[in-house]
């Protein structure tokens, strides 16, 4: 009986440490989570459509500033203050300027600092991590993640297929049906499904660069 009694401790114990380690997803009672990284429900009120070609990445901004503070700027707000800060990347410049391509990947923190949010411009083809895994990780961790990727294999589209050209925020990874959740300024509707192999293909035109957000 002892031996029982032991064995299933050690059983109890070891599922314990498995559900609580980094980037595991997490189910939440209803059992819709299971094997999804991240919440792309919860996620999906502060998506909002861009109306212009070239602003992306300040509508990606607004989308995490939502679901992080719980107000997501309008369009006309987030472009205002894009129109009114320095960039760090351009000096002499503003973040945004209409019709000159958009914000560049590494003044997006600089937009979310100011909403006092911090956040690291990155990629994950380094040698201590690989694109997928580090995805699961930040989102199963509760950390936000805006993606550089190319917009015609996202969209399956005609235009240019080598480079990344578009933003879009990841919100989940279903590793049970090879799907990623986005919530894509450019699509028609929040929590877009796409599969993963066209995610990573659309993602490795910018070699996996992100802009994730600080641990709360």
């Amino acid at each position: 009986m002892r031996s029982l009694l032991r064995s299933g401790v050690v059983a109890i114990v070891a599922a314990l440490a498995i559900l609580l380690s980094p980037g595991v997803a997490m189910a939440d009672p209803s059992g819709s989570q299971t094997g999804v990284y991240g919440d792309p429900a919860a996620a999906a009120p502060y998506w909002a459509a861009q109306s212009l070609e070239d602003n992306c990445g300040a509508m990606s901004v607004a989308d995490v500033v939502g679901q992080l503070t719980g107000e997501r700027p309008t369009e006309a707000q987030i472009l205002l203050v894009a129109e009114q800060t320095p960039s760090e990347m351009n000096p002499g410049i503003k973040i945004y300027q209409p019709d000159t391509g958009g914000i560049s990947v590494g003044d997006l923190p600089v937009l979310l600092k100011h909403y006092g949010i911090a956040s690291v411009n990155s990629d994950t083809s380094g040698p201590d991590a690989t694109g997928l895994n580090a995805l699961e990780h930040y989102l199963g961790a509760g950390r936000k993640v805006i993606a550089y990727v190319n917009s015609a294999l996202i969209w399956d589209t005609d235009d240019q297929r080598t480079a990344a050209d578009h933003f879009v925020v990841v919100t989940g990874v279903d590793s049970t049906n090879n799907v990623v959740h986005l919530n894509d300024p450019g699509a028609d509707e929040a929590n877009t499904k796409i599969p993963v192999a066209t995610f990573m293909k659309a993602w490795d035109t910018s070699n996996d660069s992100i802009i994730v957000t600080a641990a709360q």
